[in-house]
């Protein structure tokens, strides 16, 4: 039965792409990079092998958007999620950015994944130390001007700000977390950047990208379709891609229900993900409530999402990461 679980978790705050909170990465369930939406789930004490859940589809993916319904509405603190978010995005500078929050525990994050065009992805040498400074500098300008929002509903709402940094080929540069209250701090910027708790820097070059084979489709063409499958209003939905060491990760979060009726969504998202290059090795979902708490994380590999009978194989092979199955 899907629902909250109760489990020993040690916290070391370490966050790294994407999942979004300084203080939980399923790094001891998968080697993931932290998703995007999801603020860093650190490490916790492993729980024995997570099984494979099997499910068959209510109905085949739609090729036309379809929408999922939205979790109810539930009471707030007086600042819905929605359009706390809609508030917070014109904000943002960058052309190409993904915002979401959530809530775990005792984390509630704003996730903002971003692809900071400065960044030189074909850098070697020294010029990769350079990437990650502007990274991090970047990381907490973003933060910084986050914080200005509604003073109101980010004190209610966030305590901690996890940015996520690409460059124009979605190659990781840096991840981490920075309290809420260091990213609004009257203290130059430089400051700001000493005050993350780093979950992931890059070290070594990216890999060159490979030629794009004919009928694939590039990360911005993948990420406006998912998107058309959830309705505008739903601000608390988003899509994030990351390509690090461990892998091509895409990662996917939105507000709904934990019944069948994700099982569309997953195949949606899955459906929209078939034709990616660099193709992905990893989908990882999360599902929020209403008010952004994470209800559920779980990933398919993506040789399901590939795979010619993806409609069976990526349900059934969906792995749920959190809450633990006991």
């Amino acid at each position: 039965m899907l629902g909250d679980s109760q489990f020993p978790i040690t916290i070391t705050i370490m966050k790294k792409s994407i999942l979004i909170f300084a203080a939980f990465y399923f790094a001891a369930c998968t080697t993931l990079t932290p998703p995007p939406t999801l603020a860093s789930l650190s490490t916790f004490t492993p729980p024995p092998p997570t099984p494979i859940i099997t499910l068959t589809p209510t109905r085949p993916p739609t090729l036309a958007p379809t929408l999922t319904p939205p979790p109810p509405p539930t009471a707030t603190s007086g600042c819905p999620v929605n359009p706390f978010l809609k508030s917070l995005k014109p904000l943002i500078a960058y052309a190409e950015f993904d915002l979401t929050y959530n809530v775990i525990l005792n984390n509630r994050a704003l996730n903002i994944w971003f692809v900071e065009p400065k960044i030189d992805p074909n850098a070697v040498g020294d010029q990769i130390a350079k990437n990650v400074s502007l990274a991090q500098l970047s990381a907490a300008t973003v933060s910084a001007k986050l914080a200005t929002g509604d003073a109101k509903c980010l004190s209610s709402m966030v305590n901690v700000i996890n940015p996520i940094v690409v460059d124009r080929n979605y190659n990781g540069w840096f991840s981490g977390i920075i309290k809420l209250s260091d990213a609004s701090a009257n203290v130059p910027l430089e400051n700001k950047v000493n005050t993350f708790t780093v979950s992931y820097l890059r070290t070594k070059p990216a890999a060159p990208p490979s030629t794009t084979p004919a009928q694939s489709c590039k990360w911005t063409e993948a990420r406006a379709k998912m998107q058309k499958h959830f309705a505008p209003t739903r601000e608390n939905v988003g899509f994030e891609f990351v390509i690090d060491e461990t892998g091509i990760n895409a990662y996917a979060q939105w507000d709904g229900e934990i019944d069948m009726t994700m099982i569309p969504a997953l195949l949606n998202v899955a459906l929209e993900s078939r034709c990616l290059h660099p193709a992905i090795d990893q989908l990882v979902v999360i599902l929020v409530d209403a008010d952004g708490k994470i209800n559920l994380i779980g990933q398919t590999p993506g040789s399901a999402v590939r795979s010619s009978n993806y409609a069976n194989d990526v349900p059934n092979q969906f792995k749920i990461l959190y809450p633990q199955q006991r």
